[in-house]
């Protein structure tokens, strides 16, 4: 899965497509992040599990921003950092 995101011949799905154009806006992606967010995601799917989610929220990620990023409906109810929080992301 991985090879073919990075030929640019992999379509993800719909609900990833939104979460990766909330994440470039701030953030940072790679080849192997995206295929595993889009696993996950296809998962949460398959499992039924996504429809009964009002919100996602998945703080381990390279950056402050992207781990603040609502999975389910990106760009509605992004956290909020208050005060001065350490973050250091994944690499």
């Amino acid at each position: 899965m991985i090879s073919r995101i990075i030929k640019g011949t992999y379509c993800c799905d719909e609900a990833t497509r939104r979460l990766f154009g909330a994440i470039v806006t701030g953030g940072q992606l790679n080849d192997q992040r995206r295929a595993l967010i889009d696993l996950t995601i296809r998962r949460l799917k398959g499992s039924g599990m996504w429809d009964k989610l009002a919100l996602l929220y998945v703080p381990a990620a390279k950056d402050s921003f992207s781990a603040r990023i609502n999975w389910k409906n990106p760009g509605t109810t992004t956290l909020t950092a208050t005060g001065s929080p350490g973050f250091t992301g994944l690499t």
